[in-house]
């Protein structure tokens, strides 16, 4: 299952397990500053709906609705803009996928496969 040959030969040797606890890592890290974010954004909303109030929400009620309403932006702009998006976001998680891989390969070389020797004793 597990490839005796490194799969990176930049820096430490990287083998599969390395890449697999890297993109765990990956996870956790962009998991928890999108949580973060999340939660910032949840806590500002909730200040400006704790200053809220009728007389305001009702004074700018057509301001709001023309907000809603306006469409500035094209369906082709939309499309060509969440296709860079998920393109961006796969090469960040990719990229600290294996930059956690080469952090993991150098805190535990010992984890070569069976029958090679770790990138240290090479």
């Amino acid at each position: 299952m597990f490839t005796t040959q490194p799969l990176l030969r930049i820096g430490p040797a990287v083998f599969p397990r390395h890449l697999l606890v890297g993109k765990f890592l990956a996870m956790l890290l962009l998991g928890a500053l999108v949580g973060s974010l999340i939660g910032k954004s949840m806590a500002a909303d909730a200040v400006r709906g704790a200053e809220l109030t009728r007389d305001t929400y009702i004074a700018n009620y057509e301001t709001h609705k023309a907000e809603l309403i306006a469409s500035d932006t094209p369906m082709t702009g939309m499309i060509v803009g969440g296709i860079l998006f998920m393109i961006g976001a796969l090469v960040t998680y990719e990229a600290l996928s294996v930059f956690c891989a080469w952090g993991v390969a150098w805190v535990a070389p010992g984890a070569a496969p069976e029958g090679r020797e770790s990138a240290t004793e090479q």
